[in-house]
């Protein structure tokens, strides 16, 4: 087997995406940046090998090292396909991790080429050097062409502690507590540079709050229907990011982009970082550790709405004539 397809099938894959350059600010690293390299360990071994897509491959040798591969993400600066002569525009979607297929390119960059690696893997430890860009390779998924929404996963909790019936931390090994087994898919978020996060499970595009006084601060509370009338129509008017469809989350959305693992706010960095007095939503992202309006009236007792409560992470209704709380969203479907 040639090394370039050994690379692309077998070292670890990230996540699935597909990047425009239209959107150079919301990159993860998932593609593969490989470089050939001068390994000191002539390595001489057998490994038995399995693929869900092509199944088990038995008795296969394996040599000296070539590449050094590492995570990476890409801003299409052009592309053109020269056999047809016309340009080719990446494709605009994004899927969450999970493993993928690659597909690995012919790559050269300009010098200067990245210094000697101390790097560890099941064969030892040793010192990589002669680094030269060879491949870049990028997510792939089988068949044609597929929508965003075949990769929408239902989130994880962010959960990864387990605690005793007393509250004390205990080993989540083999406890079957969400801490152990972490079920769903991992919470995955990108910012787009717009003063918006995207959910790349759900595919929902959030609004991110700011300390600095305009609509968008964390800080500034709503009677339900003005969440409507006049934070979401606030948004709408003035385009906000580029849309006209900005809403109010209904609760089960709402919810999703709770972190079960953190409290005091209970969200993932994505939505708690760099959040000082006077920041924008462009320069941090803020989330007030409090009860957040949701769309979804309460059918039980209709003069309440439900609310997500970020300072514990949890659900629960709410006068609708109070003041809460409010982050906007759009996309779903």
């Amino acid at each position: 087997m040639k090394w370039s397809l050994w690379a692309a099938r077998y070292l670890v894959a990230l996540a699935l995406s597909m990047t425009p350059a239209t959107r150079a600010a919301a990159q993860v690293p998932d593609h593969l940046e490989c470089y050939k390299i001068r390994d000191p360990l002539k390595l001489a071994g057998i490994v038995d090998l399995n693929s869900p897509q092509f199944g088990r491959e038995t008795g296969c040798k394996v040599s000296a090292a070539k590449l050094f591969c590492v995570p990476a993400s890409k801003v299409v600066v052009s592309a053109v396909n020269k056999a047809a002569g016309t340009p080719i525009t990446p494709l605009s979607f994004w899927a969450p991790p999970a493993p993928a297929d690659r597909i690995c390119y012919k790559m050269k960059c300009p010098r200067p080429t990245p210094p000697d690696q101390q790097v560890t893997d099941q064969f030892g430890t040793r010192v990589l050097s002669n680094l030269r860009p060879s491949l870049l390779c990028t997510p792939a998924v089988p068949g044609p062409t597929p929508t965003p929404d075949a990769f929408h996963g239902f989130p994880a909790t962010g959960q990864m502690t387990c605690w005793d019936t007393s509250g004390t931390v205990i080993s989540c090994t083999g406890a079957g507590q969400d801490g152990d087994t972490r079920a769903g898919a991992t919470l995955t978020y990108v910012d787009n540079g717009d003063g918006t996060i995207t959910d790349l499970n759900t595919g929902l595009t959030w609004e991110k709050k700011s300390v600095d006084g305009t609509i968008h601060d964390r800080d500034t509370t709503y009677v339900w229907s003005n969440a409507f009338t006049i934070f979401i129509a606030g948004l709408n008017t003035t385009s906000f990011a580029g849309h006209t469809d900005w809403r109010l989350p209904n609760a089960k959305e709402l919810q999703s982009i709770m972190n079960y693992e953190n409290t005091n706010p209970s969200v993932a960095p994505a939505f708690n970082t760099a959040c000082l007095p006077g920041c924008t939503v462009l320069t941090c992202s803020c989330t007030k550790a409090a009860d957040h309006w949701s769309a979804t009236t309460n059918a039980n007792v209709p003069v309440n709405a439900w609310r997500g409560d970020f300072f514990a992470g949890f659900i629960r209704p709410g006068d609708k004539t109070g003041g809460n709380f409010v982050r906007a969203v759009r996309g779903g479907g």
